[in-house]
């Protein structure tokens, strides 16, 4: 910060184009120009038109300056102070470097940091500072920050969101200098309050994807259901709950109600469906067939409409709409429960009362309720079945 008997950077470069024995208003077109004035330099043009003058005039003033600076090479300690603090900040947005030399007392009012550099360029200070989409960079800087958006942009795709973390291993950099890139990158949405997680702007992402694929079946849906079938992907994707909250937010063709945790279709239609030609086909004949059915009914079904048989079990495994819910049955997203999985004494329980269910006389299922307690029943006896088997082996073939 600078003493009290120290002078702001606006007296200094004031005093310096006083002595250029400008009128008022050609000195006024001056700082404009340059960016004296505290706010961002102004192309000559502008400059021009808030002073009545055309753009020739206002460059034969600035070159008749500039060359006074260059005979005389003051020495504008105020400015010297204000680039050892812009450098110190860097990489730091115009705005916020404007507010800071305010604060330290090197300049009187917000000053813009680009007004700083020119002066430093006219008199030959030292000063390797650039400015790139109004944030202040050096020149090592200037390489890392393009790494790291390339970087983050390529996480994004795969995993629909990162992390500073993420970004700054792959990037081979400290994961202070990474956030602070990103801090002043306008592209960069962050999606919790510590300023971990983020997504940048991309024309496709898996999650995006996917998303839109499970909206185009089930028009709502909860977000654990979502998590669940992102986590079902070839290569899974697991993201936080309040991060894939507040990803879906970001998403124009999505709305999220947050007292229910629901998301909801904004805009899609049957014309822009996401899915493809067999995810469609596959949709169509559990909706026939289901809302739960088996591998061989889907098979038969499907083959019926022209579905090569090859194509089927490769889709119901790796597609995001569709679950396994039981040995070889399958429905889709959010037309079933989701199987959660059972202690051993629970699911012996869970068994033994789908097993009751489909053999009592007395009781009357309907076809769902009848597929949906085979699924049950399997899945909850082939965990018990596990988890017993487990508990029996001795305890060093557990270690």
């Amino acid at each position: 910060m600078l003493q009290p008997t120290q002078i702001t950077i606006e007296h200094e470069l004031a005093t310096l184009i006083r002595h250029a024995n400008f009128g008022s208003r050609q000195r006024r077109a001056v700082e404009r120009r340059l960016g004296w004035d505290g706010r961002p330099p102004a192309t000559l043009a502008e400059a021009g038109a808030e002073f009545g003058y055309t753009r020739e005039r206002v460059r034969q003033l600035e070159a008749r300056f500039a060359g006074l600076v260059a005979r005389t090479r003051p020495a504008l300690p105020a400015t010297a102070a204000a680039l050892a603090l812009i450098a110190d900040a860097a990489p730091a947005g115009c705005a916020g470097l404007a507010l800071l030399l305010s604060r330290r007392g090197v300049a009187a009012h917000e000053f813009d940091p680009r007004g700083a550099l020119r002066a430093a360029e006219l008199a030959s200070l030292t000063c390797d500072l650039v400015v790139r989409t109004e944030v202040v960079l050096s020149p090592a800087d200037v390489a890392l920050a393009r790494r790291v958006a390339t970087t983050a942009r390529r996480l994004v795709v795969h995993d629909g969101a990162t992390t500073t973390t993420a970004v700054a291993a792959v990037a081979g950099a400290s994961a202070t200098k990474v956030r602070r890139l990103l801090e002043v990158e306008p592209s960069v949405t962050w999606l919790d309050p510590t300023r971990e997680w983020l997504v940048v702007p991309t024309k496709r992402t898996r999650v995006a994807t996917a998303v839109r694929k499970l909206l185009a079946v089930k028009s709502r849906l909860p977000l654990a259901d979502d998590g669940a079938a992102l986590e079902r992907l070839p290569t899974p994707v697991r993201l936080p709950p309040h991060t894939l909250r507040a990803l879906c937010c970001s998403y124009d063709w999505a709305t999220v109600d947050p007292g229910r945790d629901v998301i909801a279709a904004n805009g899609l239609s049957r014309r822009d469906d996401p899915l493809s030609r067999v995810e469609r086909l596959l949709v169509d004949v559990l909706e026939e067939v289901g809302p739960v059915a088996s591998y061989a009914q889907i098979l038969d079904a499907a083959e019926h409409r022209g579905m090569r048989r090859l194509s089927a079990p490769v889709c119901l495994s790796r597609s995001p709409v569709f679950q396994h819910v039981g040995r070889a049955r399958y429905a889709t997203i959010g037309h079933l429960a989701p199987v959660i999985p059972l202690q051993a004494d629970q699911s012996r329980e869970r068994a033994a009362d789908a097993a009751h269910r489909l053999s009592d006389p007395l009781l009357v299922l309907d076809e769902r309720e009848a597929d949906v307690a085979l699924a049950v029943g399997a899945e909850a006896a082939a965990g018990a079945h596990r988890d017993v088997s487990l508990a029996q082996q001795p305890e060093r073939e557990l270690l």
